[in-house]
């Protein structure tokens, strides 16, 4: 196994572990949307912090996970297009929205890491009765687009091997 393949298994084994764990997340956001349910209709005493917590844990779940999800091809795409060609054709379409990808997450990459440099340096809150810390969940963003880009990589290695290869 060559170092390139090496390196393309690690980045699908993070993303694949990252994109498991914070699946989990789901569990305790449940939780706490029953929870204010429970508490605002039946005992008319809702809370201040129940509607932004499960927010910021959806906001972990939804970043961490789209590298697994990238990996997963779980993103959309026109399957009109897609489904009805060749192999060799439907990875050049990977590697051409790949690109768009790249650059998308590059730019996320670049500047959310100035917004999440700020928000650390700050300890930014949230402007709200409850204002707990936002500046985890804005860290995640250029934690998510580095883990896109890698898993774009990864695609692309392989998207391009298929290339290679015979129908």
């Amino acid at each position: 196994m060559s170092k390139v393949e090496s390196f393309v298994k690690r980045i699908d084994k993070v993303n694949d572990v990252i994109g498991k764990a914070v699946s989990f997340l789901i569990v305790p956001m449940i939780g706490v949307m029953v929870l204010e349910v429970v508490l605002r209709y039946f005992f008319n005493s809702p809370t201040i912090w129940a509607l932004e917590s499960a927010q910021i844990l959806f906001g972990f779940m939804f970043m961490l996970g789209a590298g697994y999800t990238l990996k997963e091809d779980g993103h959309i795409r026109v399957e009109i297009a897609y489904m009805y060609t060749s192999r060799r054709a439907q990875a050049g379409m990977k590697i051409f929205a790949l690109f768009f990808m790249f650059f998308f997450c590059g730019t996320v990459l670049y500047y959310g890491s100035l917004k999440a440099y700020d928000a650390i340096s700050i300890t930014e809150q949230h402007f709200s009765v409850w204002s707990p810390y936002i500046f985890p969940s804005i860290s995640c963003i250029p934690i998510a687009a580095l883990l896109m880009i890698f898993q774009g990589f990864s695609i692309l290695y392989k998207e391009f091997r298929n290339l290679r290869e015979p129908n």
